[in-house]
């Protein structure tokens, strides 16, 4: 027999935890103007950061 939906829990993704955290975080901050466009901007998403792979 399977066991209903509701009892079985899956733990959320961890990129999509992330992604919510960034945004979370990056609303309450006001806008800034990046001086150097060609620099990366602090507020972007940073999900695929290669020095934060583990």
């Amino acid at each position: 027999m399977t066991q209903p939906a509701e009892s079985t829990r899956r733990e959320p993704n961890r990129i999509v935890v992330e992604a919510a955290d960034q945004v979370h975080r990056s609303s309450k901050r006001l806008r800034q103007v990046r001086k150097n466009l060609h620099e990366p901007c602090t507020d972007q998403l940073a999900l695929f950061d290669p020095e934060k792979q583990s």
